[in-house]
């Protein structure tokens, strides 16, 4: 009960907080901060529940955030495909870097997925035909999704915030399902799980490739 009280109350904070900050500055700031959210429980999906430490998961906001760009503004994509298409491609990324990253475990681990995100880093900055180099890609503005007009600084709050909900809750149901206690089993006891059966890798890497996934979407958001 009390935690749903407290559920309840963040939402209505949240659902107030642009009609009480003064101006759209800090609206675009709250912006930002779900974005971050929504990141970082993309990040603790991986870290805090699969027990696999990675630094280099911020490739996959990279990703999703020059897919979507380069794709609306050099193949005239819409905002909706361009979106999908984008969250493809980064989770396709996703499933590759897993295939790679888990040959190994602890701290060799976490060196490949440094490396991989190193990988990314300098081919957004060198390859300039794509990326922009330095530069970046400029000349998106907000769309407006299914007649939402996201112009608007409260208008994109409230669509981050809604997006938010969703990648709350959806995260939540998947770490309190089966999957999600197998995932906390393949973090704390590996062998013991692969003893009763379980695929202990291929938890890791499904849990891999939804980290990220809802790295993507907040890239999509950020971009």
């Amino acid at each position: 009960m009390k935690r749903l009280v407290a559920s309840a109350a963040a939402a209505a904070a949240l659902a107030a907080l642009p009609w009480l900050a003064s101006g759209d500055y800090y609206v675009n700031l709250s912006s930002q901060i779900l974005i971050a959210a929504i990141f970082a429980m993309s990040l603790n999906l991986l870290v805090g529940y699969g027990g696999m430490v990675s630094l280099g998961h911020a490739a996959y906001l990279g990703v999703a955030a020059y897919a979507t760009a380069w794709l609306m503004l050099r193949s005239g994509l819409g905002p909706l495909a361009a979106g999908f298409a984008a969250l493809a491609i980064t989770t396709a990324v996703a499933a590759l870097f897993g295939l790679l990253a888990l040959r190994a475990s602890g701290l060799s681990f976490l060196m490949i997925t440094l490396a991989l995100g190193q990988i990314l880093w300098g081919l957004a900055y060198r390859w300039v035909a794509i990326t922009g180099g330095d530069n970046g890609l400029s000349g998106l503005t907000r769309p407006a999704p299914f007649g939402i007009d996201l112009k608007g600084s409260m208008a994109f709050y409230y669509f981050t915030l809604a997006v938010f909900a969703i990648a709350l809750a959806l995260i939540a149901l998947l770490v309190r399902s089966p999957f999600g206690a197998s995932l906390r089993g393949a973090r704390d006891q590996p062998r013991r799980m692969g003893a009763l059966g379980h695929n202990v890798w291929l938890v890791r890497w499904i849990a891999f490739v939804l980290s990220g996934f809802w790295g993507a979407v907040a890239g999509e958001l950020y971009v």
